[in-house]
């Protein structure tokens, strides 16, 4: 995925696995300012250098992570996996979901926080 112009304060690419993928020749990169967060519970494949700013890297990987709560909190509903559609409410999952997006931030100590799990 290529983003031209970079990313805003407001604009958020976050994964609860990896981001881009060697075998499949898949990167990420962002011709720009990155005033936005990018993060990712596994490892962030770059097409170019890391842009600088808020970027949460293989988060998982660290046991007890703040920024992988974080990050699993945006797609589950009280530990429990969301998915886009919920029993008899379409999209109401992808609803929390982007609620969660819009709550996520960067606190004063460098995490990411916001959404709950």
């Amino acid at each position: 995925m290529t983003i031209n112009g970079g990313l805003d304060a407001g604009a958020a690419i976050v994964s609860a696995g990896a981001i881009g993928d060697p075998a499949a020749g898949t990167a990420l990169t962002v011709n720009g300012n990155n005033k936005g967060i990018i993060a990712a519970e596994g490892a962030i494949r770059f097409g170019r250098k890391p842009p600088k700013g808020a970027v949460y890297d293989n988060v998982g990987a660290v046991a007890g992570s703040p920024n992988a709560a974080a990050i699993d909190a945006i797609f589950t509903d009280n530990h429990r996996p969301l998915g886009f559609d919920q029993p008899g409410q379409d999209l109401a999952g992808l609803e929390l979901i982007l609620a969660d997006l819009l709550a996520l931030k960067v606190g004063a100590d460098g995490n990411l926080t916001g959404p709950v799990a």
